[in-house]
């Protein structure tokens, strides 16, 4: 193909001034519904009923705008109100059923949450390195060292009375007599 016939990159875009063109102005959207300016009006009422045990409930045949409403309306007022608490449910060890809502200022639910993380991650890297530890195993090894000697001891003395029955932890054992088993002799 010859250079003759290539366009250069600059002619592939084309340029556009929108301000030659005289574009209609939108509208701006409506925040009522057309012709339910009682829907409307109880709306408004029952979301200025602040205290709690007030429901709503919107309902009509589709593509009225219900949805719209709705939103267009919480919206307006969600800009007017502070930014409400965040709240983070905790683990209750005492009744597992009935977590423990912790109630925290609207910003500070997310830190909360990579604090815990965190706590969570050097907890884990902590932890085992803690019994692992010299110091550790020092404080362990008396404690198991005792249960051996006891454990010992007690093996011995009824080794040593194998006939007579040996009072141990208010129970009494009585040793067994060996079973020989019965193998072929060549």
């Amino acid at each position: 193909m010859s250079n003759t016939l290539k366009l250069p990159i600059e002619s592939l875009k084309l340029h556009v001034n929108l301000s030659d063109f005289e574009l209609p102005t939108t509208p701006p959207r409506k925040t009522s519904i057309l012709g339910q300016p009682r829907a409307q009006a109880a709306f408004e009422f029952g979301i200025a009923m602040t205290n709690p045990g007030y429901n709503i409930f919107v309902m009509g045949d589709p593509g009225l705008g219900r949805l719209t409403m709705v939103t267009d309306h919480l919206n307006a007022i969600a800009q007017t109100l502070p930014a409400p608490p965040t709240y983070a449910y905790v683990d209750n060890f005492s009744n597992s059923r009935e977590p423990l809502a912790i109630e925290l200022p609207a910003e500070y639910g997310q830190t909360f949450s990579k604090d815990i993380e965190k706590l969570i991650d050097n907890l884990l890297a902590t932890f085992p390195a803690a019994f692992e530890s010299p110091a550790y195993q020092q404080k362990k090894m008396p404690s198991s060292g005792n249960l051996v000697k006891r454990i010992t001891m007690l093996l011995t003395r009824l080794m040593n009375k194998p006939n007579q029955s040996t009072s141990l932890c208010s129970k009494k054992v009585k040793r067994s007599p060996l079973r020989r088993s019965k193998t072929k002799q060549p």
